[in-house]
């Protein structure tokens, strides 16, 4: 018997769904899924600021990038960190997001999406943001 069935019949046969104890099932019977949904996981996805300010005045925008001063992530610290998470995840990540203010300023976006490449399987470009 697997253990969502279990749960469901003890939330149904002995105990009142207005009580406590049937709260309390339902939060473990929650967490227990999240936790087999977690293992099901098998490709990562991560995040990679490259610069914080932009060229644009859009009136949207929520990281006062218009604002903010020229500052660039560095090629060397983002090769290592690849080098590292290729290690650690056997090339499993999914996907690459690089954002920011305006990514496309940066002097040498292509050179991320080389890195990136060389040490991960899968890639894909997407609207909203750059995917590598």
């Amino acid at each position: 018997m697997e253990i969502e069935s279990f749960f469901e019949l003890i939330a149904r046969k002995i105990v009142r769904p207005q009580g406590r104890l049937y709260r309390h099932l339902q939060i473990l019977y929650r967490y227990i899924l999240s936790i087999k949904r977690l293992r099901k996981r098998r490709r990562l996805h991560f995040e990679v600021l490259l610069t914080s300010h932009c060229n644009l005045n859009c009136a949207y925008c929520a990281n006062f990038a218009p604002l903010a001063p020229k500052n660039f992530y560095d090629v060397e610290i983002f090769k290592n960190e690849c080098k590292r998470i290729s290690q650690l995840t056997g090339r499993k990540v999914d996907s690459i997001w690089f954002s920011g203010g305006e990514t496309l300023l940066h002097p040498n976006i292509t050179d991320f999406f080389d890195i990136s490449r060389s040490y991960f399987d899968r890639h894909s470009m997407g609207g909203g943001g750059i995917l590598a």
